[in-house]
Order: structure tokens, then C-alpha cells, then sequence
């Protein structure tokens, strides 16, 4: 869950059914690294790297992420991110954090997103499923009541 979604450098992809989880499958996907790597450096090809150092003189990246700013090659991730996401089928989405392009672009997606998450990822992605599930049922017991008003009304 850590730094959020465009800087995960593992992602797990997990199914989940009305009897809990079903499968977990975890990937290196190294977008910590790649965040803000520039276009063409190589970086923006990698999918397993690791860099675990804070140190601003080795990552060369001393500001820090609490605020709104941009860097090129962030279409380019955001893409790289979109196509991990197609890849594996991912309907929802489990996350601490995600700026508003990440989540401009899983809305454009159709992909659900679960915000706020920490601790136990397993966890977490049980409770978002249960959460989608109850808002799912949730907004067809509204659309029904909707359909029900408006067999109610009298047209003619």
C-alpha cells in the first residue's frame, strides 16, 4: 500500500469471491523506480528494478510527493500502468493513495478505486470487496426502487 499506486513497486493481483480470496499472484513492477525516471534513459523499459535508497544525490529526486507537480514521461507511465492494469483483467483497484491523473485515468478505465487502504494487503482487499459488493447491491436496490416509482407513474 506504501507511497500509492504509480510508485508500487509490487502489485498483487488477487481474486476475490463472496467466500473470500481466492487467488493472490504477486508482480515486480518496479513503478517506484520508473515514477519519475525521464523518457529513453532505459528506466522507462525496466519492469523489476529495485531502488530502495532515500538518499536524494543517489535517486536524484530530493522533493517530496505531497504536493501536485509534474514531470515528463508521466503520460508514459500512466500508460505503462494502464497496460499492466488491461493485461491482468483488473476490475478494482485497493490503494493508499493515487494523484488525480492516476485517477482520472482508472475512471476512464472503468476500474474501481479503493482509497485509503494500509496495513495487511490481503486484508484490505478482502474488505474493498466486500465494500464493492455492498455498494453494488446498494445501487440496484436504488435503480429498482427508481423503476418501481416510475411504473407508479401515471402517464396518460
Amino acid at each position: 500500500m506504501g507511497d500509492g499506486l504509480g510508485r508500487a513497486h509490487t502489485m498483487a493481483i488477487a481474486s476475490v469471491d463472496d467466500e473470500g480470496l481466492k487467488s493472490w499472484q504477486t508482480y515486480d513492477v518496479g513503478w517506484d523506480v520508473l515514477h519519475d525516471a525521464p523518457a529513453g534513459t532505459g528506466a522507462d523499459q525496466a519492469t523489476a528494478t529495485t531502488n530502495t535508497s532515500t538518499d536524494p544525490a543517489e535517486t536524484g529526486h530530493s522533493h517530496d510527493h505531497a504536493h501536485s507537480h509534474s514531470h515528463a514521461g508521466h503520460g508514459a507511465h500512466h500508460a505503462r500502468i494502464a497496460r499492466f492494469l488491461k493485461e491482468h483483467d483488473v476490475d478494482a483497484v485497493v490503494t493508499g493513495h493515487a494523484g488525480p491523473p492516476m485517477l482520472k485515468m482508472l475512471e476512464n478505465m472503468g476500474i474501481h478505486v479503493v482509497m485509503g487502504a494500509s496495513g495487511d494487503a490481503k486484508e484490505m482487499t478482502i474488505e474493498a470487496a466486500q465494500l464493492i459488493a455492498t455498494e453494488a447491491d446498494s445501487y440496484e436496490a436504488e435503480k429498482d426502487a427508481i423503476l418501481d416509482d416510475i411504473d407508479r407513474v401515471d402517464l396518460s
